[in-house]
């Protein structure tokens, strides 16, 4: 596992990668730069390949602090107070189970659509469920993907 930080920058806001490893398991730890102040670090379980953070316009990011969800929305302009334990702007899930389990599997590949729109994997089995959010509606649609299996 690589040690060395990683920069991402959007717009005025630079977000930096520190991975590690907490009992095996590869953790990142995540820190924001904006307007010269240096946030907190939140500790996450996904890496910077397999999430988009930002939004297209930099006004968002998208975090996944755990692999199993959920998916966590804040505005840039918030992300000092979330940080600090304010709820996100929005919280991304999976979708109630039969059984009554809500959200089961582990979360993956969180993309941006657009300024206003996040796609997420997330699933125990096959298929994986891709979801769609749109923000501004709250409307979510559910895609499975085709079986790998014949």
């Amino acid at each position: 596992m690589a040690t060395a930080d990683r920069k991402v920058t959007c717009g005025d806001v630079i977000a930096i990668y520190r991975p590690k490893l907490v009992d095996g398991i590869p953790t990142y730890n995540l820190r924001f730069e904006h307007q010269g102040k240096k946030s907190k670090w939140l500790e996450l379980q996904n890496r910077v390949e397999d999430f988009d953070l930002f939004s297209p316009d930099c006004s968002r990011v998208m975090l996944l602090k755990s692999r199993y969800g959920p998916v966590d929305v804040v505005s840039v302009k918030r992300l000092d107070a979330y940080l600090h334990g304010a709820k996100p702007d929005f919280v991304l899930t999976g979708d109630r189970s039969t059984d009554g389990i809500t959200s089961t599997g582990v979360f993956r590949d969180g993309s941006w659509l657009s300024n206003d729109e996040v796609a997420y994997t997330w699933g125990c089995c096959d298929p994986p469920i891709t979801t769609t959010y749109t923000l501004s509606t709250g409307k979510k649609r559910r895609q499975f993907a085709p079986s790998e299996a014949h």
